[in-house]
């Protein structure tokens, strides 16, 4: 191996055309796997000097050349930096060395003010379950013959910018995310009786229904459209970190303001010829605000000095208002009116949030980032306790679920820092 060393110090010498004539060796102790990393070193003065590196039974070797004498200075392997002592021949790191400077080894600190777009999507979002004023009366009572899902698929985007500060960064984001469904079902006559729920609109009846009708058919439309969206500031900053291969682990703090809003609307017509106009429509508005204050910490875990794996987890604290509005118009051959109720509730509690990925170091100033992530939090639960029909369970003629809401969602974001050194 000494040979080998000789003989790759001197080929060297000569592709620089003699120019060099000092060629220090530095030692790293089981640096081998390094060996692909970026090295380079600065002296004092600032000037950039060649090296190669090979590695020799688990260690790295790395040779500084030089015009003259070996100058002191700082060698840098991957993210991580070496000071160096001048004088020639062989310099070996100590075992238990200290880098002089905190490696900026996983980009999650840019150099410079950095601007981020992604694309969220392939996600799920729970929300509650609503059914249908459409039923089917049988011996056993009251069965909706339509409901929503309790969740719904989304797709959004997201902007935002990355500031570099003191020792953190600073970051701002702005997401938003939708998605719709439609379900419900069209049953021909002579297949069983059928009814048309009224939320107590008619005659203050409070187990009032359209009435059955023997054999009738009916159908039912629903649709949803559920939007979300929020903006997050917050500050992380490194707080441990290790050798390239070895991962940097970055707390963070920050707030975020968001909203979630859910609009419901049901059609529900009997089929059979002569009652075709004994209609109900039915329209529900929820809206969520929410403010949480949020903390938790990002780990990264570079593979090499291009790609590697992330994770995220935190917990917040959140307060959220929540409002619901329900109207219905009933039709009976001609308008027979319709009226509006209304809840809204607040609370305070506790929320999560977290996520794995891959980043991708594209170019020193373009990278990648690629996850799956989650958001779960407790959200208020407003009721409309209007006495309805014995369809629904303590009298509620319509309620929207929502003691849980969780969130997954698919994230493929591009960042590009502007400047920096």
């Amino acid at each position: 191996m000494k040979l080998t060393r000789v003989l790759l110090v001197a080929a060297s010498m000569f592709a620089a055309h003699l120019s060099w004539a000092v060629a220090k060796e530095v030692v790293i102790p089981g640096g081998a796997a390094n060996a692909g990393q970026a090295i380079s070193f600065t002296t004092l003065t600032g000037e950039s000097v060649p090296a190669d590196a090979t590695k020799e039974d688990g260690d790295l070797v790395v040779t500084i050349y030089f015009e003259g004498d070996a100058s002191e200075g700082t060698l840098t392997v991957g993210g991580r930096d070496f000071y160096i002592p001048g004088g020639n021949g062989t310099h070996r790191v100590p075992e238990n060395f200290s880098p002089t400077r905190v490696p900026d080894i996983t980009g999650l600190i840019p150099r410079g003010p950095t601007i981020k777009i992604g694309y969220t999507g392939g996600g799920d979002s729970e929300w509650g379950e609503y059914t249908s004023h459409a039923v089917e009366l049988t011996g056993d009572g009251e069965f909706a013959i339509a409901s929503s899902d309790d969740s719904v698929d989304t797709d959004g985007l997201s902007i935002g910018f990355e500031i570099p500060v003191a020792f953190g960064g600073i970051r701002a984001d702005y997401e938003q995310w939708e998605g719709d469904d439609r379900y419900g079902r069209d049953i021909p006559s002579g297949t069983g009786q059928f009814a048309i729920v009224n939320d107590n609109f008619l005659n203050g009846d409070p187990n009032g229904s359209t009435g059955a009708c023997c054999d009738s058919g009916i159908n039912t439309v629903n649709e949803l459209d559920y939007e979300a969206e929020r903006v997050s500031l917050e500050f992380a900053w490194p707080c441990s970190w290790d050798a390239p291969g070895n991962g940097v682990f970055m707390p963070h703090v920050g707030i975020t303001l968001g909203s979630l809003d859910v609009s419901q609307r049901s059609f529900d017509a009997f089929v059979t010829p002569g009652l075709e106009t004994i209609n109900t429509r039915s329209d529900l508005d929820f809206e969520n605000k929410y403010y949480q204050l949020r903390a938790g910490g990002d780990y990264a875990l570079p593979f090499n000095d291009r790609w590697g794996l992330q994770t995220r987890l935190g917990l917040a604290l959140q307060y959220s208002d929540s409002s619901v509005d329900l109207r219905q118009d009933v039709t009976l051959f001609t308008p027979a009116g319709g009226t509006s109720v209304s809840d809204s509730v607040s609370e305070t509690s506790l929320a999560a949030y977290g996520g794995v990925g891959l980043y991708v170091n594209a170019t020193d100033r373009i990278r990648i980032d690629a996850g799956y992530y989650f958001d779960y939090h407790e959200a208020p639960d407003p009721t409309i306790n209007q006495s309805g029909d014995d369809l629904f369970v303590d009298n509620r003629t319509s309620t929207v679920d929502l003691a849980s809401a969780f969130d997954t969602r698919f994230s493929l974001t591009v960042r590009a820092t502007l400047g920096g050194q």
